[in-house]
């Protein structure tokens, strides 16, 4: 941000500085959470298109800024222009990609990674957003030989290790998991890799360790709702510490109904919200939004899962079943519900294990 600003104070007319500080300040938003850096980058990005609408890097800055706020159709838009000015860009093509993924046309969306990694074969972001892809739509073999691809090319990027343990978890390969989270850590203390490792431990029982790493998770990113809900539910089950929970849930609600106002079409974030609306007695506010979450992404488990886990909060066990049984057919992993806390009351119940097996 300095150094674009600087380049600007020199020549207030340079459009790819404006398109560079655009993106700069976005992603100062989406590290930090921070809702004041939105409306600069949106305003830089329009000012490079408008200094110069023959630029790619305008088009690429208005589409990252469309994409986040929940505009596909416009970012789609954006980044096609890009790319019609500047074929060989192979973050167009990422971008591209991202928002066929979030309008629901998966298979253009996998062929256009696809096209990015030819573009640009040694550059491990795009196998790491092909992996992401095949993530999200629960192609986790796929999703992980992305991200083995991803270390291979930069074994220093924390990143892929967090994303590779990630995959390796919900395969249930947890011992593979934890050493990727590890070797993340290692490389770099990021707030994921913190999250993920909390994640681990929960799953375990081991709720105390658990949010010890989401307290530092916390630290590092404090307007993250995700790390917040997570850190909720780790002092909901660890002996001794179930007093903070109330206020852990009440920070996360905040800030995810804060994101709400920056991407309202986010599924994530509804999904996310709902799922601690429900642990805080907000059941029809809870319903509304995992309602809207998988109405975004129908075919993700992970959300589905969310949704029989309300159901159950709320006390409709018939519907929670036949959500959960929807969820495991779609690949949400079993070892992982039957570790789940929550569903503690019907471990024993013979519909339950029908669909999970024996505890």
């Amino acid at each position: 941000i300095t150094l674009f600003e600087d380049a600007l104070r020199l020549d207030s007319r340079y459009a790819l500085a404006h398109a560079g500080l655009g993106e700069a300040y976005w992603w100062k938003y989406r590290n930090t959470k921070d809702s004041q850096w939105v409306e600069p980058a949106l305003d830089a990005c329009q000012d490079a298109a408008a200094m110069d609408p023959q630029l790619a890097a305008a088009h690429v800055c208005l589409g990252t800024v469309h994409a986040g706020t929940g505009q596909y159709e416009q970012a789609r838009q954006e980044f096609q222009r890009a790319l019609e000015l500047e074929p060989t860009s192979d973050e167009a093509c990422r971008g591209l990609a991202d928002a066929y993924k979030q309008l629901g046309r998966l298979t253009d969306a996998e062929a256009t990674y696809q096209r990015a990694i030819k573009l640009l074969p040694g550059y491990w972001a795009n196998y790491n957003w092909l992996g992401s892809f095949y993530f999200d739509t629960s192609r986790y073999a796929d999703a992980a030989r992305m991200f083995e691809r991803v270390v291979q090319l930069a074994p220093g990027n924390h990143r892929g290790y967090s994303n590779l343990g990630a995959t390796y978890y919900l395969m249930e390969k947890w011992a593979d998991a934890e050493r990727a989270y590890r070797k993340s850590l290692a490389l770099h203390e990021s707030p994921d890799g913190y999250s993920n490792l909390g994640v681990l431990y929960f799953f375990r029982g081991e709720y105390r360790e658990a949010a010890r790493a989401f307290e530092k998770a916390v630290a590092l990113t404090p307007k993250n709702y995700v790390s917040w809900g997570k850190l909720a539910d780790a002092y909901r089950w660890a002996p001794g510490e179930t007093d903070k929970a109330p206020r852990a849930y009440q920070k996360a609600i905040a800030l995810a109904r804060n994101e709400l106002q920056i991407d309202p079409k986010s599924a994530a974030t509804l999904a996310a919200l709902a799922l601690d609306e429900a642990k805080t007695s907000q059941g029809p506010d809870a319903i509304r939004h995992i309602e809207k979450a998988v109405s975004l992404e129908p075919n993700n488990p992970m959300y589905t899962y969310f949704a029989a886990t309300i159901q159950h909060l709320v006390g409709d066990q018939r519907r929670a079943l036949k959500l959960l049984k929807d969820s495991v057919q779609g690949g949400y992993p079993v070892r992982e519900i039957r570790a789940d806390p929550e569903w503690r009351g019907l471990r024993n119940d013979p519909a339950f294990q029908k669909i999970v097996g024996p505890p």
